[in-house]
Order: structure tokens, then C-alpha cells, then sequence
């Protein structure tokens, strides 16, 4: 599960606010943040304009570090960052 809502209210940010961010409609804020269907992009303009990572827009499992588990196929995915 994607947790895009919980990094929404603990930064104060609602979807109007965010859809204004990522210069979309609220609705499509919306559709994408309850769906949790989104590309790569999509997830990557989402963490950017939330000023997170993108693994932190991801419930972790347990307590491995940087596994993320799929939404879709509820495999583990190791994430790295390059700089």
C-alpha cells in the first residue's frame, strides 16, 4: 500500500494543494492516490513534490531497509539510490 495520504497530513498538504504541485487536477490526485496503480514517474514526481524518497511512499515490510513489497504482485523489491 502506498502511503502518499499519510505523508499528505503529516506535512499538512491536502489534494488540492498537491494537484496544484503536480500541476494536475485534484481528481486525477485523487484517482491515482487511491488506486496505487502508478508508473515509475508517477511515483518519482509524487516523492519529489512530497520531499521524500520514493521507498517512503511505500509501507515497509518488517524491518528491512530499502524493501519496498509490490502492491500488485506482493513481491519484495530492493530499492537503491544512486547519486
Amino acid at each position: 500500500m502506498l502511503r502518499i495520504k499519510e505523508i499528505m497530513k503529516c506535512k499538512g498538504i491536502n489534494t488540492v494543494d498537491l494537484a496544484v504541485m503536480l500541476n494536475v487536477s485534484r481528481e486525477t490526485v485523487s484517482r491515482q492516490i487511491n488506486d496505487s496503480n502508478m508508473t515509475i514517474a508517477t511515483l518519482q514526481k509524487y516523492a519529489d513534490s512530497l520531499d521524500v524518497q520514493v521507498a517512503d511512499l511505500f509501507e515497509h515490510e518488517g524491518s528491512k531497509q530499502n524493501v519496498i513489497i509490490c502492491p500488485h504482485c506482493m513481491q519484495e523489491v530492493k530499492l537503491t539510490v544512486k547519486e
